[in-house]
C-alpha cells in the first residue's frame, strides 16, 4: 500500500481514540499478519504482535519504534483494518494494485479497557501469599516472582483452578479436607494448595506429603517449619509399601505397623483428595491405586514419562504388525508420545471402572511444561459399567499391553 499509508499511520499514532489495527501482508515476510494496539507501560506505548509464521512474536515499543515498524510492514500490506473510537477504516489492495477504501459510519465507542498493565487474577492473588512464595522459592525477598520461576508460578495457579473445581463438590460445606500428595518432591503445589484453601475456605485442611527420598522429605519439613504449619506432615516411604493404611498427620518417621486403617469419607470424616504431579513411570499408577484403595473423593494426577508402556509396545512390535496403526511404533518419538497417550487412556478407563467420573484435561499451557495433561477423577459414578469394561478389554487386546495399574489394583 502507498496512497493510504499516511492516513493509516495518522489514525494509529497521531489522532486520539485509536483502539487497534490489523494488517495482512504478502509473502515472503516471515509473518503475514500484524496487529498493533495501544498499551500503557513505563517504556512502551504500543504492542505489536506478528502471527502467521512459525511462531508468534509480541513486542512492546515506544511510539517512534512502533511507527517505523508499522510503516515498514505497510509497504507489503494487502489489507488494513483500523479501529478507532469514532469509526473504522478498511483498505484492501487488489491484484491489480488498486487500493479500495471503505469507512464505517460515525461511531461512539467507549474507550478500550486497558488491561495490559493490570495484574492478572490468579488464585495466589486472592490471599496474602508473599510468605509462601518466598518459602517455596518462587519469589525474591521483595515479593517479585523470579524470572526462572514464571512458568512454575503459572503452573501452580492453574493447578489451584483445577483443585477448586473438585474441592467441595458433593460435600458438607464445613467438612474437613485431607490432601495427600503422593511422590510430593519439594511440594510446591501442595504447599500452595494448603495455603490457598485454608485462606479461602471455612473448613479445616490438612496436608500429608509422601516421597521415597528422605532428603526431599527433610527439605519439605524445613519449609513447613519455616511457614509455621502444624497441619502438614511429610513421610519418607515407598508408596507401594504403605498397603491400605492411611498416613498419619504428624512429622514422625513412617512406621507402617502403627498406622490406623482408613475410614471411608462421610459427613463425620474428612474428605480425601489424592494428588500426584509429574510422578514418573509407575509412581503415577501407585498414586491412583493409593486413592482408589482409600476411596478418595477426588484424585488429581499429572503423569510424567511412561517408560514401562514403551517397553511393552517395543516387546509386542512383531505381534502388532496386523494392527492398522502399528506404523506408529516404527518411529521412536512417535512411539514415546503414543505410549504417553495409551498409558493415560488405560488409567482414565480404570478409574471409570472403579466408580470415578474421569476427565483428561490440559491444566496448563505447553509453554509452562511439556507434561501438561491432568487426569481429574471424582468418586460417585457407577462402577463396573459393561461399556467401560468392554472398551478397556478391547484396548488391551489391540495393543497387547498389560497396564501396570491393572496389576496393582487386582487386590481392590
Amino acid at each position: 500500500m502507498k496512497d493510504s499509508n499516511p492516513e493509516i499511520l495518522s489514525l494509529i499514532f497521531d489522532r486520539p481514540g485509536f483502539m487497534a489495527c490489523t494488517l495482512k501482508a504478502r509473502l515472503p515476510r516471515r509473518h503475514d499478519k500484524a496487529r498493533v494496539r495501544p498499551v500503557k507501560l513505563d517504556n512502551a506505548a504500543f504492542q505489536v504482535t506478528l502471527t502467521g509464521g512459525l511462531a508468534a512474536e509480541t513486542t512492546n515499543l515506544d511510539a517512534a519504534a512502533a511507527r517505523a515498524a508499522i510503516a515498514d510492514y505497510l509497504d507489503t500490506a494487502t489489507d488494513a483494518h483500523v479501529m478507532t473510537e469514532t469509526g473504522d477504516l478498511h483498505v484492501r489492495l487488489t491484484k491489480k494494485g488498486v487500493e479500495l477504501l471503505s469507512r464505517s459510519r460515525p461511531l461512539e465507542r467507549p474507550p478500550a479497557a486497558d488491561t495490559h498493565d493490570r495484574a492478572k487474577e490468579y488464585p495466589l492473588t486472592r490471599f496474602d501469599s508473599a510468605r509462601l512464595l518466598r518459602a517455596i522459592g518462587l519469589s525474591d525477598d521483595h515479593g517479585k516472582i523470579l524470572p526462572s520461576m514464571q512458568a512454575k508460578y503459572r503452573q501452580v495457579n492453574e493447578f489451584l483452578r483445577v483443585l477448586d473445581t473438585v474441592v467441595c463438590r458433593g460435600a458438607p460445606v464445613c467438612a474437613p479436607l485431607q490432601l495427600v500428595d503422593v511422590g510430593c518432591g519439594k511440594a510446591y503445589l501442595s504447599f500452595a494448595a494448603l495455603a490457598y484453601l485454608q485462606s479461602t475456605r471455612p473448613f479445616p485442611v490438612t496436608l500429608t506429603g509422601i516421597d521415597r527420598r528422605s532428603d526431599i522429605i527433610a527439605s519439605c519439613v524445613k519449609t513447613a517449619d519455616a511457614l509455621a504449619l502444624d497441619n502438614a506432615s511429610f513421610i519418607a516411604a515407598d508408596i507401594a509399601a504403605m498397603g491400605g493404611q492411611t498416613p498419619p498427620l504428624h512429622h514422625s518417621s513412617f512406621q507402617p505397623s502403627s498406622l490406623p486403617a482408613f475410614q471411608p469419607s462421610g459427613e463425620a470424616s474428612p474428605r480425601l483428595i489424592v494428588l500426584a504431579l509429574h510422578a514418573c513411570d509407575d509412581a503415577t499408577d501407585e498414586a491412583i491405586a493409593f486413592g482408589i484403595e482409600r476411596r478418595a473423593d477426588a484424585i488429581l494426577v499429572a503423569p510424567c514419562c511412561q517408560h514401562d508402556v514403551q517397553k511393552d509396545l517395543s516387546a509386542s512390535a512383531a505381534r502388532l504388525r496386523a494392527n492398522p496403526s502399528a506404523a506408529i511404533l516404527k518411529n521412536g518419538i512417535l512411539r514415546e508420545r503414543f505410549a504417553d497417550i495409551l498409558a493415560d487412556t488405560f488409567r482414565a478407563q480404570l478409574l471409570r471402572i472403579h466408580g470415578y467420573r474421569t476427565t483428561v484435561l490440559e491444566f496448563v499451557s505447553p509453554d509452562a511444561t511439556g507434561r501438561n495433561l491432568m487426569i481429574r477423577a471424582e468418586r460417585g459414578a457407577r462402577p463396573n459399567l459393561p461399556e467401560a469394561l468392554a472398551e478397556y478389554a478391547d484396548l488391551k487386546a489391540a495393543w497387547g499391553v498389560l497396564p501396570r495399574l491393572e496389576q496393582r489394583l487386582k487386590s481392590c
